[in-house]
């Protein structure tokens, strides 16, 4: 079965980020953070509410975000 799998491109949301990955929980199976290398607490808060972070500087959101599935796939999901 496939897994549902939410992305989300963060940078400096240090005060969303735990709210953002918590609305998914209950119906998504993963929560992928691709952080573009924040300066503050984002990827930290990310981790500790169970998301799998990424760091990658940003470019065009499309490439972004399918960059973030390919993550996904080498993992094995």
């Amino acid at each position: 079965m496939k897994k549902i799998s939410v992305v989300t491109i963060a940078r400096n949301e240090e005060a969303c980020i735990a709210e953002c990955i918590n609305s998914a929980k209950g119906w998504a199976d993963e929560h992928i953070v691709v952080d573009d290398f924040s300066s503050d607490r984002t990827v930290e808060i990310a981790r500790a509410n169970g998301a799998a972070i990424f760091q990658r500087k940003m470019d065009i959101e499309g490439v972004h975000r399918n960059w973030a599935y390919q993550r996904r796939e080498m993992n094995g999901c």
